[in-house]
């Protein structure tokens, strides 16, 4: 049940979004369907080193929606559900390149693979998203 999981501790560290690969997909739905809160998008965005206009463009809101909400208010179900696929991309990056610095580094890289643009960049959609975990993938094959 959720309410078994204590959010703040599940996803604001990166220990934590490596256990996320780990997590059942029924977890996943329950995190989602409970909500994630504007205090632990604020951690992932620190665990992630990304400035809040990525974070918009990749969940898909506006800056006003980000800015009104607040501390342990809740994102709905459609942006939970968008924060908990960004935290599986990036603990199946941290996961393969093994070090949280150069993953995340690398996010912010343009790429050849992705139009050109850095996988930060295309995951505003989700083929997009799809696309960069596909090319983490060609990495730890050793194919890209």
């Amino acid at each position: 049940m959720i309410a078994e999981i204590e959010q703040p501790q599940q996803l604001n560290s990166f220990e934590a979004i490596l256990s996320l690969e780990k997590m059942n997909f029924k977890t996943k739905i329950e995190l989602a369907k409970e909500g994630i809160t504007k205090d632990t998008l604020s951690d992932l965005k620190e665990i992630f080193e990304l400035r809040w206009v990525n974070i918009c463009h990749m969940l898909n809101i506006s800056s006003r929606t980000l800015h009104v909400t607040q501390g342990n208010e809740k994102f709905n179900q459609m942006v939970s559900d968008r924060i908990i696929t960004i935290i599986g991309v990036y603990g199946f990056g941290y996961m393969i390149f093994e070090d949280q610095k150069k993953f995340n580094n690398w996010m912010k890289r343009k790429n050849g693979y992705l139009l050109d643009l850095s996988p930060v960049e295309i995951m505003e959609w989700m083929p997009g998203i799809e696309e960069v975990k596909m090319e983490i993938r060609r990495i730890a094959f050793g194919v890209s």
